[in-house]
């Protein structure tokens, strides 16, 4: 159960990708290119809070950032889903696309407080714990509001398929809310920025008063956590300023604002990885395995039949053979790629180690070229300290 648990994120990110993927394969030109390609930036979003999150829960459950990013990588992924199950036009869309206006303020509220209680678990002072109460109360009455708003709105950003295609017309409970649930609504989005920027406030005063590892820790994610704010900030501005266009300039855009977002859980993980925040370094080293394979086949998959598709679908006439052809690749690359991968892996998580092999047969040529027993035993701990990257080691001989 717990691997079902910790499992979910990153496969229901993949899933909803795959989903999206096979209508473009299969209805080639039903949405946009800019569409299309700006929906598909925010699958590696969604991985590295997946990745991140589930390692964390995987390793300390207690822990409540892992829970944090956990909890935003499973809405992100669900927003994800939203988008596949809306181009193929699903049954009971309207309730879906209901459903996914309450997940908008958990969004904000979660990423909040993962920065909030980053690196220890908890707020830094008594008063940035009642911050965290701010938190949890807009976590609780950002979806009341959106659960009563009125329909259509033109504030329900983030689905970019409705929002190409336009909103249903009335809200799936039947029920229209007065006009202020409007202006309500509109501010919630606003409001998660606002809480997103305090929290980055918290991690700055949190880092004026820590030292040593902690202080490293946050510095990385104090700094990605202030350019994301910059850039929603920006574009928020040119939102509202009437400065963003709808065309393929904004793939640009949209893909700065990706990049930016990730470096949050990216922040995170080389936290954890530089300076053994949660002891997951080994599966780490796995997760980052396990996402290169899945980017790499979704690549290809996406690259042999959705492009190839476009360029000579009309002359074959079937995506048939593009498909075993992409299968194909993927069978003859995917071992030599799994190689490479985890000795990137381990690279970033271990460092320069030597190999097992490597490291036996180095020490055996020292042993053979010491004659005296003492540089023996020095030869020895040295192996030892090398092969943990140790930054001292010592060897003691016990007589009977």
């Amino acid at each position: 159960m717990k691997r079902v648990i910790v499992a979910l994120p990153p496969a229901l990110t993949v899933a909803a990708a795959a989903l999206l993927a096979l209508f473009v394969a299969g209805r080639p030109g039903d949405l946009p290119t800019n569409v299309v390609v700006s929906i598909f930036y925010n699958v590696p979003v969604g991985l590295a809070f997946a990745v991140v999150g589930s390692a964390i829960v995987w390793r300390r459950p207690d822990h409540p950032v892992g829970w944090c990013l956990y909890v935003l990588a499973t809405l992100l992924g669900f927003g994800l889903f939203c988008e596949g199950y809306a181009a193929w036009r699903g049954p009971g869309l309207d309730w879906v696309l209901w459903v996914w206006t309450l997940t908008i303020g958990p969004v904000y509220a979660a990423l909040a407080a993962a920065l909030l209680l980053f690196p220890t678990g908890v707020a830094s002072t008594p008063r940035w714990a009642g911050f965290g109460r701010v938190i949890a109360i807009y976590t609780v009455v950002s979806p009341l509001i959106y659960a009563l708003a009125p329909w259509p709105r033109d504030d329900f950003s983030g689905v970019l398929v409705v929002e190409e295609r336009g909103w249903p017309a009335h809200s799936p409970i039947g029920w229209t809310g007065p006009g202020w649930l409007a202006s309500a609504a509109s501010a919630v989005a606003p409001a998660g920025i606002l809480l997103l920027l305090v929290a980055v406030i918290s991690l700055g005063w949190r880092w004026r008063r820590s030292s040593g590892d902690e202080r490293q820790q946050i510095k990385w994610l104090a700094l990605a956590g202030l350019v994301a704010i910059a850039t929603i900030l920006l574009g928020l501005t040119q939102q509202l300023s009437g400065g963003l266009s709808d065309g393929p300039p904004d793939l640009v855009g949209h893909a700065i604002f990706a990049f930016m977002i990730a470096l949050i859980p990216v922040s995170v993980g080389l936290g954890i990885i530089r300076y053994r925040l949660y002891d997951i370094d080994t599966l780490i080293s796995r997760t980052v395995v396990f996402g290169g394979l899945t980017a790499f086949i979704g690549a290809v998959y996406l690259a042999t039949v959705v492009i190839g598709g476009q360029l000579v679908g009309r002359w074959a006439g079937s995506t048939t053979l593009l498909g075993l052809a992409a299968i194909a690749t993927v069978a003859l690359a995917v071992d030599s790629l799994r190689v490479r991968l985890q000795a990137l892996a381990d690279r970033l998580v271990f460092g320069a180690r030597a190999r097992p092999y490597e490291l036996m047969a180095r020490l055996d040529r020292e042993l053979a070229a010491a004659s005296d027993p003492d540089d023996r035993l020095l030869a020895i701990a040295e192996a030892a300290g090398r092969s943990v990257r140790a930054s001292a080691a010592r060897v003691a001989v016990v007589c009977p």
